[in-house]
């Protein structure tokens, strides 16, 4: 409608806007909403987290969501259904999380929703048959169009498909905010997110958007959680590492796995869940003959392996002798026995939280959509230019209200 184009100008003309992150990310945990306060766009953008808050997914969401996640023989029956099922979900959601903070959808300007992942699949994981014929590929689901309709609110969805569109693998989306927010004249810093899976942005001082490198290097939470889940009833995580600080590293296992063929490939890549499946963790123990290895000898394993694939990474692309000031975001950021071990393998990098930059570690990667939904609305094409792994493209698909 004519009315919701004109709106949507007058937003991108606004000096400041409200926009609304909306994030679930690989370890189906609960939503993040993150109320951001946006001014102006490219390097020129002021971020404001002004409130924040991770809902918790209820036994229903895992339900419907769990089976379909990383897994090739999904009936598409079930992805169908979910699409939709998903999106209003989220929706109440923050329908619910707008009466908690005493706001109404006419205060927000645009919900930046990412959707749920269910399939990430780049064209390193295909066969020789299939390589040169197939391209990148990645789903989410959770339709921003019942989102738009359930709250009111112009939303924009499905940022990774556009990346994919323009050559890129759809992830990780980090170099863009990165960029806008964290560079520094002086320091070099690295941006280590540890969610499900673990990435990186590269940052040398004074960085131009092609000076950056992100890429994924490997797990951090979800062996973690999957194994806490499948030993212990009722738990879901490691609390602060306590059991892994306890158990003793099994050299043999952590050798197999360090031969996963993501680990040989050059930066930047991507990975997920359908590479660093169970399955494969199952037949490393089968390999090693560790089916039986105590719950804290098997966290402390693999613990080791998330902060050595990740420091691997970081000793390949930063420069030698080279002073890096590290900061942690993401679920693995409140593991202080992950921290430790990342910060024993970088002994001469300083390691602190995201907050120290001025964003909750946290909130971090919401507020990175609502960023990309800002930079689509309002930006120029000269923000993100010369850089050969991240596309210079707007993203996210704009849904109206009605």
């Amino acid at each position: 409608m004519l009315s919701h184009i004109l709106q949507l100008s007058q937003i991108a003309h606004k000096p400041k806007r409200t926009i609304l992150g909306v994030m679930s990310g690989t370890s189906l945990d609960g939503l993040d909403i993150a109320l951001c306060r946006l001014e102006g766009h490219g390097k020129h953008t002021k971020l404001r987290i002004e409130n924040f808050v991770t809902l918790p997914f209820e036994s229903d969401y895992q339900s419907i969501v769990k089976p379909l996640f990383a897994n090739a023989n999904a009936k598409l029956k079930d992805v169908c259904s979910a699409n939709a099922w998903v999106a209003r979900k989220h929706a109440a959601m923050i329908n619910q999380v707008l009466a908690n903070w005493d706001l109404s959808s006419s205060d927000i300007d645009i919900v930046a929703s990412h959707g749920q992942t269910i399939y990430h699949r780049p064209s390193h994981m295909l066969d020789d048959l299939q390589k040169g014929h197939l391209p990148n590929a990645t789903l989410q689901i959770g339709d921003g169009d019942h989102i738009a309709q359930l709250t009111g609110i112009i939303t924009l969805s499905d940022f990774r498909q556009k990346h994919v569109a323009a050559g890129g693998e759809g992830a990780p989306m980090v170099k863009y905010g990165d960029y806008l927010l964290f560079t520094d004249p002086d320091e070099y810093r690295v941006l280590i997110n540890l969610g499900g899976i673990a990435n990186v942005s590269m940052i040398p001082p004074n960085a131009s958007f092609s000076d950056i490198i992100s890429t994924d290097t490997g797990t951090a939470n979800t062996y973690l959680d999957a194994m806490v889940q499948h030993h212990l009833s009722g738990q879901h995580y490691d609390a602060n590492g306590d059991i892994a600080a306890s158990g003793k590293v099994h050299e043999s296992l952590l050798t197999a796995l360090m031969h996963h063929p993501f680990l040989n490939l050059p930066a930047p890549k991507t990975t997920g869940q359908e590479s660093f499946s169970i399955e494969w963790l199952s037949a490393q123990m089968r390999m090693t003959e560790t089916q039986a290895l105590p719950l804290p000898d098997l966290l402390a394993t693999l613990v080791e392996f998330s902060a050595i694939t990740l420091c691997d990474v970081i000793k390949k692309l930063a420069p030698l002798h080279q002073a890096l000031a590290l900061y942690a975001s993401g679920g693995g950021a409140n593991n202080p026995f992950l921290l430790s071990r990342i910060q024993a393998h970088l002994p001469q990098a300083t390691l602190a939280p995201m907050q120290e930059l001025g964003v909750s570690a946290d909130a971090k990667e919401a507020a990175l959509f609502a960023l990309l939904a800002n930079e689509c609305i309002c930006g120029t094409s000269d923000t993100f230019k010369n850089s050969k792994d991240a596309p210079n493209v707007s993203m996210g698909k704009i849904s109206l209200p009605n």
